[in-house]
């Protein structure tokens, strides 16, 4: 009976003394989008995360900090090996590639291919330099501690200037001379009609 009692308080001694796991961003993808947002695709370690983890929702512990504020991931997508269409990406090449040429940044190893999304609205995106940073992690539940190449904690993304498109110099010499003719046109049916 003692043996029972004393392996239940140390079974109960491990499992209240064990540090709650912690979901490592291993790659991080971003894509400006039309509406001027930015959103950010993060590849994380620990499988299987649902919308809450044990109980915590992704939003009490899962952000990232943009130009100082923080912004809650908002999805989790499951068994994912890749997000694709983005501009961007940084990468711990033990779990992730990043092909610029495509904009993919895939999964590479097996079990590990669970994405956290967040989107920066417009309204917080200007055009110029701009700092993304790790949300700092304590104890328990974190979704957004760093394993990137190099320890990478802060990211310098620069958003290109928006307006509007400068017509190509030959749309416009292309324009102009459908203009004169259409001139010529009118001036020629005027004559005729005249006559």
């Amino acid at each position: 009976m003692k043996k029972i009692t004393l392996l239940a308080v140390m079974l109960l001694a491990v499992v209240f003394s064990a540090v709650p796991a912690k979901a490592h961003i291993v790659g991080i993808g971003w894509s400006f989008n039309g509406d001027g947002s930015l959103s950010f695709d993060a590849l994380q370690w620990h499988g299987a995360q649902n919308p809450t983890v044990p109980g915590v929702p992704i939003s009490s512990n899962g952000a990232l900090i943009f130009d100082g504020v923080s912004y809650n991931f908002t999805t989790v997508t499951n068994n994912t090996g890749s997000m694709s269409g983005l501009d961007g990406a940084l990468t711990n090449p033990t779990y992730s590639t990043f092909d610029a040429g495509t904009g993919v940044l895939t999964a590479t190893r097996p079990n590990v291919n669970d994405w956290l999304t967040v989107t920066i609205p417009s309204s917080a995106v200007s055009p110029g330099a701009h700092t993304l940073t790790a949300l700092g992690c304590g104890s328990g539940w974190c979704l957004t501690h760093w394993t990137l190449s190099g320890g990478i904690q802060t990211i310098g993304i620069v958003v290109p200037p928006t307006g509007a498109p400068v017509p190509e110099p030959g749309t416009i010499v292309l324009m102009g001379s459908g203009l004169v003719g259409l001139a010529f046109w009118g001036r020629k049916k005027s004559i005729a009609a005249k006559s």
